[in-house]
């Protein structure tokens, strides 16, 4: 009986964590003087914040790809696919990218919209 309840108090523990890996992904930024929170809730799930008025729910997944460099080294990328409900209007471009790691401190859209993690 007490190493049932031992396994059982060990796995809610890694549950847990595991858990508490997608509940710190908040991303936040700034298009034409509108604040955008992005907050990646779990592997696939989400919602943003626009000017924390509007809330925007999204589902998502994370494609690796790898690019060929010129100086034969490959370079590895992550794009971010949005699935958003039509009857939201988005007034910024969203489409996010980030070279070399999953997760990291920088998603990217273009030169004028960047995300910085929280």
């Amino acid at each position: 009986m007490k190493t049932l309840l031992k396994y059982s108090i060990f796995s809610l523990f890694i549950f847990y964590g595991c858990s508490a890996i997608y509940n710190s992904s908040v991303y936040k930024g700034n298009y034409k003087g509108k604040d955008i929170i992005i907050n990646f809730e779990d592997a696939k799930k989400g919602f943003m914040l626009v000017d924390t008025k509007d809330s925007i729910p999204f589902n998502y997944k994370i494609e690796k790809n790898k690019i060929d460099n010129v100086s034969s080294k490959k370079v590895i990328t992550y794009v971010y696919r949005f699935t958003i409900d039509a009857d939201y209007d988005l007034d910024f471009p969203l489409s996010l990218y980030e070279i070399g790691q999953k997760r990291g401190s920088v998603l990217q859209v273009n030169d004028s919209l960047t995300f910085v993690r929280q």
